[in-house]
């Protein structure tokens, strides 16, 4: 999401193992990220900029606009993947905060989520993920996990890939 994208700045290339680089995008549905962004440097791969229809943005030359449209401000998931495929997209790494991501899992986007757990106390920030509140916990549902190790962090892979049902809709109990 754009959010990320002006925090961290981020090149969003792969990094550490062999093989092309995937494409760029970033979902940007007010046209606040500056042209000057890591992201759009023009290193050959594609680069994507995924905005509301009607808003005027600017990027340098080579930079895709995908222009779609948003209700209230935001572009739906099943808009920003139909025009991912359009352009022969079918693997997607999302990258961004609580927003974007929870958005994407509740429309039951996501095959994997990974949740990355530091032993570092930041506070003052905003929820991990926005999800729709359960009445009790077996309606919630559960998938299977790995944890990995990393240094003093651990990676939590979960797989979503069995979930016939999207995150925003609650399972009915038995």
């Amino acid at each position: 999401g754009v959010g990320t994208a002006i925090a961290d700045d981020p090149l969003l290339t792969v990094r550490r193992v062999c093989g092309p680089q995937p494409a760029r995008v970033v979902i940007d549905p007010g046209g606040r990220l500056g042209a000057g962004a890591k992201m759009f440097a023009d290193d050959g791969v594609p680069r994507l900029l995924i905005t509301a229809q009607g808003t005027r943005v600017s990027p340098p030359p080579g930079v895709e606009v995908v222009a779609l449209p948003a209700i209230d401000g935001r572009i739906s998931p099943a808009a920003i993947v139909g025009a991912l495929a359009d352009r022969g997209m079918r693997r997607m790494l999302i990258e961004g905060g609580a927003n974007t991501i929870s958005r994407f899992l509740v429309a039951g986007y996501l095959d994997r989520l990974h949740i990355m757990v530091a032993p570092v106390i930041l506070g003052g920030g905003g929820p991990g993920l926005i999800l729709p509140p359960r009445e009790r916990a077996d309606e919630a549902p559960r998938m299977s996990m790995a944890v990995h190790r990393m240094g003093e962090d651990v990676l939590f892979d979960c797989d979503l890939s069995d979930q016939r049902v999207a995150l925003g809709v609650a399972k009915k109990s038995a």
